[in-house]
C-alpha cells in the first residue's frame, strides 16, 4: 500500500482517491460498526402485525465524483440490498440512487486537473454500477466473472452480495437536452433534492412509484439496458405567506389613514416655520406636542370634524343614551387615584395606631390644670417619634405605590381596577373595547396637564408644612427676651429627637407651666395636624410626580412611535406594488407561481374585505399598540428607537391583521393547490 495513502486520514475525506473510501467500509464492516446504519433499517421495518402492501424503497443520494462517493456508492447500495434480503426478507425492494455528475462541480472546482480526477471517477463509478446491473439482468457479457466480496463482521471469512445496486439510477448533469445550465452549484443541489422529494414523500410520489412499476416491460425488451435516467422537477407554489401579507398590508393602508398623522404632520410644519422664524431673530415659543395635540382635536370638536369629534369622544363619558357627556375618563381616573391613594394611606397609618393613641393621651393629660412638665417634655418626644415615622412610612409607601402602578411591565388593559390607567382607555369602561391611539394620546396629553396642576398643589403643602417643621422650636420655644439663637430641626430630618438640653429644657425653666400651658397645648397641636396633613400631601406629591414621569415616557412612546408609523406607511404601496410583481411567470423556469400575480392579488382584496376602519380598530389590536408603547417607556435601557418601532409596527399592527384574515378568510386564503 502506497504510503501516503496508508497515512490518510479519513476525517477529511477520501482525497478524491475511490480505494480510500473502500478500504475504510471494508474495515467499517468488519470491526461491526455498520450497526448503527443495520438499527436505523430495522427501526423502520418493526413487526406491527401490519402486512406490507408496496415494496419498500430505498434512496441513496451523493457525488460520483469525489473519492468517498464514488468509491461507497456501489458496496454501500450492495450492502443494503444484501442485508433488507437476508436479514429482513425484503427481497422485492426497490433502490434509487440520484448523483451528481462532474460537469455540476465545475463553477466550485477551479483547477483543470481536479476537474479531470472527478471525471475519472465518476466514470469508474458508473461502469461498476452499470456492470453489476448487467450482471442481474443477465444481459452481462459471459466472458466477464463478476463477484463483489465483502468481509464477514468479526471474521476472516468474505461474504459475497448479490442482485443488481439499484433499480434505477437517476444522473444530473450541468446541461439538459437543450444545453441549457442552472446558475449555481445551489441551484443543482436543490433540484436534485426536488427530484428525490417529488418522488419520495411528495403528494405526487404515489404517481411516480406507479410509473417505475409499469415499466416492467420496457426493462425487459431492453435487457435491463434502461435503468439509467435523468430526471427533472417542476413546483406550482402558491405563496401563502406572501399573500396573507399582501392582504394584510391593503388592509393596514386602509385602516391607517392621513388622519391618523394629520396633527402630527401639522405639529412637525408648525416647528419648521417656527424655527426658520428664530433664525430670522424673532423670538417665537417652543410648542409642546402634547398641548399642540389637545388643542388641535378640541378645534376640531368644536369645528365638528368628524375623526376629532370621535378621538375625543371616545375620552369622556356619556349617560345610557349616549347624548348627556357626564364628565372626562382623565378627572375620573385621577380622581379614582386620589381615593386608592388614601385608602392606602389610612391603611399605613394604623400601623401607628399605638403611637397615636399615646400622643391623644398625652395631649388630654396636657390640658389639665395639674400638669406637670414631664407631661409636655414627653408629649413632644412622641410628636418628634410621630414626625420620624410619618417621614420614613411616607416615602416607603409611595415608593411601594409608584412600583405597582407605574413600573410593573404587566398587561393591565383587561384589568377592572378603576385606579389603573388602562382601565380608562376604554370607551364607557367597557374592558373590550379599548380606544383608538389617537384618543390614547389625547387621554395622556390632558392628563398630564391635570397631574402637573395637582403635583404642584400637594407639593406647595408638602413645603409648608416641611417649613413649618424647621420653624417649629424657633417659633414655639424662642424667648424673645433673650438674643439667644437656636437652632431648628431639618424639615425631613429622619433621625431627629428631643434633646433635653436644648430650646425646649431652657425654655420650660424660663416660665412656669401655668403661664406655658395653653401655648403648649395650641402649638403642639398643631404640631401633630400638621404632621397628619403631611401623609396624604407628600405621598399624593410623589405619586402625581411618579405618574407625570410615567405619562411622559408613553407619550415620548407614541411620538417615535407615529413618527416611525408616517415614515411605514409611506412604503405600504410600495410594497404592495412589489408583491404583485413578484410572482410572475418566466419562460424558462420550471417554477409556477398560481394565484398569486397582480390580477389574482387585486381580485382576492376585494373578496378579502376589510373588518375596521380607520377610526374602529379592533381592542386586541389597540391593546398590543398600548403595550408595546409600555414595554418601551418602562425600558431601563431604550432599544434603538427606529428598529424598535418599525417591529412595532410590523408585529402589532401587520401581524394582528393577518391573524384577523386567516381568522376569517381562511377558505379564500389559504388554499390547497
Amino acid at each position: 500500500v502506497n504510503r501516503v495513502l496508508n497515512s490518510k486520514a479519513l476525517t477529511e475525506g477520501a482525497g478524491q482517491v475511490r480505494a480510500v473510501s473502500r478500504l475504510a467500509l471494508n474495515t467499517a464492516i468488519h470491526q461491526g460498526k455498520m450497526s448503527p446504519l443495520n438499527e436505523a433499517i430495522e427501526e423502520l421495518y418493526k413487526l406491527k402485525g401490519q402486512k406490507m402492501v408496496q415494496a419498500p424503497r430505498v434512496i441513496l443520494a451523493g457525488s460520483l465524483c469525489g473519492g468517498t462517493g464514488s468509491g461507497l456508492i456501489l458496496p454501500v447500495a450492495l450492502y443494503i440490498r444484501n442485508f433488507m434480503t437476508t436479514k429482513l426478507q425484503q427481497g422485492s425492494a426497490i433502490i434509487r440512487g440520484f448523483f451528481l455528475l462532474p460537469g455540476v462541480f465545475d463553477g466550485v472546482i477551479k483547477t483543470q486537473s481536479e476537474r479531470n480526477n472527478l471525471r475519472c471517477n465518476a466514470y469508474a463509478a458508473i461502469r461498476e454500477i452499470d456492470s453489476f446491473m448487467m450482471k442481474d439482468d443477465g444481459s452481462l457479457p459471459t466472458k466477464y466473472d463478476l463477484h463483489f466480496m465483502a468481509p464477514r463482521a468479526g471474521s476472516k471469512e468474505l461474504d459475497e452480495y448479490t442482485g443488481r445496486p439499484m433499480d434505477f439510477c437517476f444522473l444530473f448533469d450541468s446541461q439538459n437536452l437543450k444545453g441549457m445550465t442552472l446558475n449555481s452549484f445551489a441551484e443543482y443541489k436543490a433540484h436534485a433534492a426536488n427530484c428525490i422529494y417529488g418522488m419520495a414523500v411528495a403528494p405526487t410520489s404515489k404517481r411516480s412509484n406507479s410509473s417505475e412499476d409499469n415499466v416492467i416491460r420496457e426493462i425487459v425488451f431492453a435487457g435491463g439496458r434502461n435503468r439509467f435516467a435523468g430526471a427533472g422537477s417542476a413546483m406550482l407554489v402558491y405563496p401563502t405567506e406572501d399573500v396573507k401579507k399582501y392582504l394584510a398590508l391593503t388592509w393596514t393602508r386602509e385602516s391607517i389613514t392621513d388622519e391618523w398623522l394629520e396633527i402630527d404632520r401639522r405639529f412637525a410644519d408648525e416647528q419648521k416655520t417656527n424655527r426658520n422664524m428664530r433664525r430670522q431673530g424673532y423670538q417665537v415659543a417652543e410648542l409642546d406636542r402634547g398641548s399642540h395635540y389637545a388643542s388641535v382635536v378640541d378645534m376640531g370638536f368644536e369645528e365638528r370634524r368628524p375623526f376629532s369629534s370621535a378621538i375625543r369622544n371616545l375620552c369622556y363619558e356619556f349617560d345610557a343614551n349616549g347624548y348627556v357627556e357626564k364628565g372626562s375618563n382623565w378627572t375620573q381616573y385621577l380622581e379614582k387615584l386620589d381615593s386608592y391613594v388614601l385608602d392606602r394611606i389610612a391603611q399605613q397609618r394604623d400601623d401607628l395606631k399605638e403611637l397615636v393613641t399615646k400622643i391623644k393621651s398625652l395631649e388630654a393629660s396636657g390640658h389639665e390644670q395639674e400638669a406637670k412638665s414631664d407631661t409636655y417634655e414627653d408629649w413632644y418626644q412622641q410628636l418628634l417619634g410621630y414626625k420620624k415615622a410619618t417621614i420614613q412610612c411616607t416615602g416607603n409607601l409611595a415608593r411601594n405605590i409608584t412600583y405597582s402602578l407605574f413600573k410593573e411591565a404587566k398587561d393591565y388593559t383587561k384589568a377592572e381596577d378603576k385606579f389603573r390607567l388602562e382601565y380608562w382607555l376604554h370607551h364607557n369602561q367597557n374592558v373590550n373595547e379599548f380606544i383608538h391611539p389617537n384618543a390614547v394620546r389625547y387621554f395622556l396629553y390632558n392628563a398630564l396637564k391635570e397631574l402637573t396642576e395637582k403635583e404642584a398643589e400637594m407639593r406647595a403643602k408638602t413645603r409648608t408644612i416641611e417649613t413649618y417643621w424647621m420653624k417649629f422650636e424657633e417659633s414655639a420655644f424662642d424667648d424673645p427676651n433673650t438674643e439667644e439663637v437656636e437652632t431648628s430641626l431639618g424639615a425631613r430630618a429622619e433621625d431627629s429627637g428631643l434633646d433635653t438640653e436644648g430650646k425646649f429644657a431652657r425654655f420650660m425653666k424660663r416660665r412656669s407651666i401655668s403661664e406655658l400651658q395653653n401655648d403648649l397645648c395650641e402649638n403642639f397641636g398643631t404640631f401633630y395636624k400638621k404632621t397628619s396633613d403631611y401623609w396624604n400631601a407628600y405621598v399624593l406629591a410623589e405619586i402625581y410626580r411618579s405618574a407625570i414621569n410615567y405619562i411622559k415616557t408613553l407619550c415620548n412612546a407614541f411620538h417615535d412611535f407615529y413618527d416611525v408609523l408616517d415614515r411605514n406607511i409611506g412604503k405600504i404601496g410600495k410594497e404592495i406594488e412589489q408583491l404583485e410583481l413578484k410572482y410572475q411567470t418566466h419562460e424558462g423556469e420550471a417554477l409556477r407561481y398560481v394565484c398569486a400575480d397582480q390580477k389574482c392579488l387585486q381580485g382576492l382584496a376585494k373578496d378579502v374585505v376589510n373588518l375596521s376602519s380607520s377610526l374602529e380598530l379592533p381592542s386586541d389590536l389597540t391593546c398590543r399598540i398600548f403595550n408595546k408603547m409600555k414595554m418601551y417607556a418602562l425600558a431601563e435601557q431604550k432599544p434603538e428607537a427606529e428598529q424598535y418601532f418599525t417591529n412595532a409596527f410590523n408585529e402589532t399592527v401587520v401581524s394582528y391583521l393577518e391573524e384577523q384574515i386567516m381568522d376569517h378568510y381562511r377558505s379564500f386564503v389559504d388554499m390547497d393547490i
